[in-house]
């Protein structure tokens, strides 16, 4: 998954045989991709990432050797290069997709299980660390 954090293009890569996330930076001037941080914090697949402000949010996905979605959150900070815990979502999802907006993230749709969450929304408070679920 790729992005952009205040100008500069960040990529997530989730190795499930060694269970690790790995960040990294691309460098313009160089023209090549500097790692930044390898864990164990972030490893989800299919899970939401979302970029606000300094931070990379990763909402929801199957954690490596899982068969089901979790309702995990956590956020990469670009400025300490560390992971922060965040609040959980209220409903474990993967597959959706998600938009930052006013100090808010928004995640939507997606799956749990094997069955589609076509009418649901969350919304995280990034200065709050809470959220709500929003139904249609």
């Amino acid at each position: 998954m790729v992005t952009v954090v205040r100008g500069q293009i960040y990529a997530i890569e989730f190795n499930t045989s060694t269970e690790e996330s790995t960040i990294s930076r691309y460098n313009v001037e160089l023209c090549s991709w500097e790692t930044v941080l390898t864990s164990h914090q972030g490893c989800r697949v299919e899970s939401c990432v979302v970029t606000a402000g300094n931070h990379l949010y990763v909402f929801g996905g199957k954690p490596p050797q899982a068969s089901e979605y979790v309702a995990k959150a956590e956020r990469f900070d670009t400025l300490e290069n560390k992971w922060e815990e965040i609040a959980d979502m209220q409903q474990a999802r993967g597959c959706a997709c998600g938009v930052a907006t006013q100090g808010k993230i928004f995640v939507a749709r997606g799956r749990k299980e094997n069955i589609f969450l076509p009418q649901t929304c969350e919304m995280y408070n990034v200065s709050t660390n809470d959220g709500n679920l929003l139904e249609a």
